[in-house]
């Protein structure tokens, strides 16, 4: 059986959230560094994110999701950039 990479998506936007949902349903465990504490408590206690494709649920045992991006690109095998380009700052 081929192992599966744990990813790291930045953002939590509607295409974090998408990409997030799609790895997940594969089976993939995810790092995902979201903006604020509050929106990851809603995430763990009812399995989707409240802002964005809230209609949208997940095995929150592939997740985990924190507000420490080191965290996230430190544990995780892929990174994955979901953030928009008008958000990024130079650097």
């Amino acid at each position: 059986m081929v192992e599966k990479f744990t990813f790291g998506i930045i953002g939590s936007g509607s295409w974090g959230t998408a990409l997030a949902k799609i790895l997940t349903d594969n089976k993939n465990k995810i790092n995902w560094w979201i903006r604020n504490e509050t929106s990851i408590k809603h995430l763990q206690s009812r399995h989707n994110n409240p802002q964005y494709l809230s209609s949208v649920f997940f095995d929150t045992s592939l997740l985990q999701p924190t507000t420490n991006v080191s965290d996230v690109i430190k544990n995780s095998d892929c990174i994955i950039i979901a953030v928009p380009s008008a958000y990024a700052v130079n650097t």
